[in-house]
């Protein structure tokens, strides 16, 4: 069964490097790290809405980026 989500959690999650600040173009097929580093903050534990958290889900949705056609201008 699964928890609703604790909204007082993002006080407490902090990113310190992630692949998604800032933007990278992979090839079809291409494989690369990603990195991600985080930490919560201890804090969390002494908070009594965040007491019955047993885990934090991190979800990222990649979409696919189309160029416009080009056009040629004449002048």
């Amino acid at each position: 069964m699964l928890k609703p989500p604790c909204p007082q959690v993002a006080p407490y999650f902090s990113k310190v490097e992630c692949f998604c600040f800032e933007e990278q173009k992979l090839l079809a097929g291409e494989e690369v790290d990603m990195p991600l580093l985080f930490f919560i903050d201890k804090d969390i534990l002494d908070d009594p809405a965040c007491r019955n958290i047993d885990d934090v889900v991190l979800s990222y949705t990649f979409f696919r980026f189309a160029l416009a056609p080009l056009t040629s201008h004449r002048y």
